[in-house]
């Protein structure tokens, strides 16, 4: 009866880590990344700082469920310390617009090395991306002051 008992608990066990990557769910972890061209940009410069804001970007994006990102963004720069912020909204969608991810997001920002880098929290998930963490970081990068960003999602 003990060896029937302990046969179950595997096969329980199994089923619990297989049924997940049957149903073409993530396994709870997330990625994306896409490389976007920013439009709708505004400057505005006031002594050493210059705030950028209305900015929005959406393209085609790989990961854990392919589709499409798009971003809403705004930052902020100090021109003499080369740093500063930078804060929006991201959504994630799949090709066929049953799975969403809605998530703000914010993070630091170094002018220098057109790097910025942060955390996001979900406001919005949908289909597969319940089973998404709520919580997660992002990279974004640009060599060319923004023109292209190439921006990735981890959770």
């Amino acid at each position: 009866m003990a060896r029937l008992a302990h046969r179950l608990l595997i096969a329980t066990l199994v089923l619990g880590v297989l049924a997940p990557a049957a149903s073409g769910a993530p396994a709870g972890r997330l990625t994306a990344h896409a490389d976007l061209v920013p439009t709708g940009c505004a400057q505005d410069i006031s002594g050493a700082v210059v705030r950028i804001t209305g900015c929005t970007a959406d393209g085609s994006a790989a990961g854990t469920i392919p589709g499409r990102l798009r971003l809403e963004y705004s930052a902020k720069v100090e021109l003499t310390r080369g740093s500063g912020t930078q804060q929006g909204t991201l959504t994630l969608a799949s090709a066929s617009g049953k799975d969403v991810l809605v998530a703000r997001f914010h993070g630091t920002l170094n002018a220098g090395t057109g790097t910025s880098s942060g955390t996001w929290t979900a406001t919005k998930r949908q289909g597969r991306f319940v089973r998404i963490a709520t919580r997660g970081s992002y990279t974004s990068r640009s060599a060319d002051r923004g023109v292209h960003v190439s921006f990735d999602v981890r959770g």
